[in-house]
């Protein structure tokens, strides 16, 4: 009996809580103005998506030519040091092939180099062999000189392709971080589209598209934690809405939330549920009850969306019921903003 004294007069504060609202405001769908905005909103977040989608693809296609850069740039360094590693190669031997032949030159003994004299037959025989002996110096300085110039010009051209490969790098790095950046752009801006999608689809009680919409955000919420916040939101869910789709429950979580945020209403989750003369289940005790037992566990999924910040309303939804009072229904409840 006191149960159902309790259930009454719930009832009776709710439709008194209507009475007081002008019924001008009372319609039996969404507001046009809400259902305007929303749409304007999401078409200005779908461009923006499409924006950043081709700045990514701009992106991509950077990447893959700076790669491509760097690449040649490393073949080029290769080949380089391979043709410097030569040089130096065949200076070195350039260089013992001239000691050897000074070495022959001028170890010879001294009747050697006498004899070599006076068998020649004139000035012009000695001069001969004096010019022989210089032009194999010659030789070996010129063939010097030309190897090592074609040294430098390759550790040059070593040093020069280590710059551009070090820039190319450099670049490659600045690309991959606004590749990061524009990808988390998008992806936020994805999710706020989907968000909006889902206020469109409510509005236009296409509830089974907003389900997909729902379904395509993949939330993974098995690996968050399950606070007291949590467990407070699923336990109003579970006994305002567990009969109610998943986006009827979210609904409800979200006008928890929505009071959260209103200047109207207390700040945090708790005082919102246990404001006097807000929620039956409190007044009856089967909050407190489903609170305590952890019967709230199949609507944490619905709590831990709303937490994260999905929303099926918009955010000037405040009040819910089960009476046909309101601008938007979902399932048995209907939402309405504060009159």
């Amino acid at each position: 009996m006191k149960n159902r004294l309790t259930r009454a007069l719930c009832i009776v504060i709710i439709v008194s809580s209507l009475l007081i609202q002008p019924f001008s405001t009372i319609h039996v769908s969404a507001g046009e103005d809400d259902s305007l905005d929303i749409e304007g909103q999401t078409s200005s977040l779908a461009e923006m998506l499409y924006n950043l989608n081709q700045d990514l693809e701009d992106i991509g296609e950077e990447i893959a030519t700076t790669v491509q850069e760097i690449e040649a740039a490393r073949e080029s360094l290769n080949n380089a040091t391979y043709q410097l590693a030569n040089t130096e190669l065949e200076k070195e031997l350039q260089i013992e092939a001239m000691y050897a032949r000074i070495r022959l030159i001028y170890e010879m003994d001294s009747a050697s180099l006498i004899e070599m004299i006076l068998t020649a037959e004139s000035i012009a025989d000695v001069l001969n062999v004096a010019e022989f002996i210089q032009s194999i110096h010659n030789y070996d300085r010129r063939l010097l000189m030309e190897l090592q110039e074609t040294y430098d010009k390759i550790e040059a051209l070593q040093e020069s392709i280590i710059t551009d490969e070090e820039n190319l790098v450099a670049h490659l790095e600045d690309l991959d971080e606004q590749q990061t950046r524009l990808e988390e752009e998008a992806e936020a801006v994805e999710a706020d589209l989907t968000s909006f999608n889902i206020k469109m689809a409510v509005l236009r009680g296409d509830i089974s598209e907003a389900h997909r919409l729902l379904d395509s955000l993949n939330l993974d919420i098995r690996s968050m934690e399950v606070t007291y916040e949590a467990r407070l939101l699923a336990a109003i869910i579970h006994t305002e809405a567990r009969g109610e789709c998943f986006v009827g429950q979210i609904a409800v979580g979200n006008v928890v939330m929505n009071r959260v945020n209103h200047p109207g209403f207390a700040n945090t989750i708790e005082d919102v549920i246990r404001q006097p003369g807000q929620f039956c289940p409190v007044r009856e005790g089967t909050f407190d009850m489903v609170l305590s037992n952890g019967g709230y566990h199949a609507e944490l999924r619905a709590a831990l969306y709303v937490l994260n910040g999905y929303a099926t309303v918009t955010p000037d939804m405040l009040f819910f019921n089960s009476l046909g009072f309101g601008t938007l229904r979902i399932g048995n409840h209907w939402f309405r903003a504060r009159g």
